[in-house]
């Protein structure tokens, strides 16, 4: 699963030049995002990477927020398809962050990498603000101690063909996932 995330304006802007999005906007949010926050998404628009601030989770049947999609049936089930299909996106993180079972905050980080591109879906909502959730895969061996699910993790040359082409997105939902780097509660202190 994703309960949080967080990432600083410099790797936020690293991502922007990567997109070829840098001065396009200023984004207002960055640090942790929680859900129902606001959150930098990049996505597609006419056919090339664009950035949008968007709330995190999509509203629920019963009013709750989904945050995450589990990636073996975006296509199949009603609240992602048309998202899955048209509508994909990817989150930057630096670190995004999960709860064990004894109630421990713990800090997931990718070695060697500044930044992490979780991939995601959004929707225009209601409210003219865009929302987004991230989509989960089952968790490889350096996140299942923490918990049985993770981001999926696209790798930032990837990132391009998971916004725009249906077919290469498929493909990319089957990929393993990278080992990532826990960091405990202790440890997080140092890091912000």
């Amino acid at each position: 699963m994703c309960h949080r995330i967080w990432y600083t304006k410099f790797a936020l802007e690293r991502a922007m030049w990567k997109f070829g999005l840098l001065g396009e906007i200023e984004p207002l949010v960055r640090g942790t995002i929680n859900p129902d926050d606001l959150a930098v998404i990049f996505c597609g628009r006419d056919g090339s990477p664009a950035m949008r601030q968007a709330k995190w989770g999509f509203e629920g049947k019963e009013g709750g927020l989904v945050i995450n999609a589990r990636s073996e049936s975006i296509f199949t089930k009603p609240m992602f398809s048309s998202s899955a299909l048209y509508r994909r996106c990817i989150v930057p993180a630096e670190t995004f962050f999960e709860w064990d079972p004894a109630k421990n905050k713990v800090g997931f980080r990718q070695p060697g990498k500044e930044l992490m591109y979780l991939a995601g879906l959004w929707k225009p909502a209601d409210d003219d603000v865009a929302r987004f959730v991230v989509i989960t895969a089952p968790a490889n061996k350096s996140v299942s101690d923490v918990h049985d699910r993770m981001p999926l993790l696209i790798d930032e040359d990837e990132a391009r063909a998971w916004i725009l082409d249906e077919e290469a997105a498929k493909e990319l939902l089957k990929k393993p996932l990278p080992d990532l780097e826990q960091i405990r509660e202790e440890e997080q202190m140092s890091l912000f």
